[in-house]
């Protein structure tokens, strides 16, 4: 359901992944020098992706305090979080002018 009242934005940052209350792995969102916003997700192993939900689970973005600067370090650090067995998935918002310019 898109609108929902307890749908919130994510700010740029990291976040612990939880899905049903289990935590699934972390994600990574910044922003790059062209405007477009980029989410990383260093997920176990297995975990579905994109996520697919029913209309009785939850999924959920904790804020934690690691940050990153680079892809390659959120990769590593998430990695070693989730015991040397990740699966790494990437989407990106693009900003696109319609108007052509």
């Amino acid at each position: 359901m898109f609108n929902h009242p307890e749908v919130q934005e994510l700010d740029s940052g990291s976040y612990e992944v939880s899905l049903n209350g289990t935590s699934n792995g972390f994600a990574w969102f910044t922003m790059d020098s062209f405007g477009n916003r980029t989410a990383y997700f260093g997920l176990a192993g297995g975990t579905t992706f994109p996520f697919v939900l029913t209309l009785n689970q939850t999924l959920t973005f904790t804020r934690i305090k690691e940050d990153f600067k680079t892809p390659g370090e959120f990769g590593k650090w998430a990695e070693a979080q989730l015991g040397g067995s990740a699966d790494y998935h990437c989407m990106i918002e693009t900003q696109i002018a319609w108007d052509g310019t």
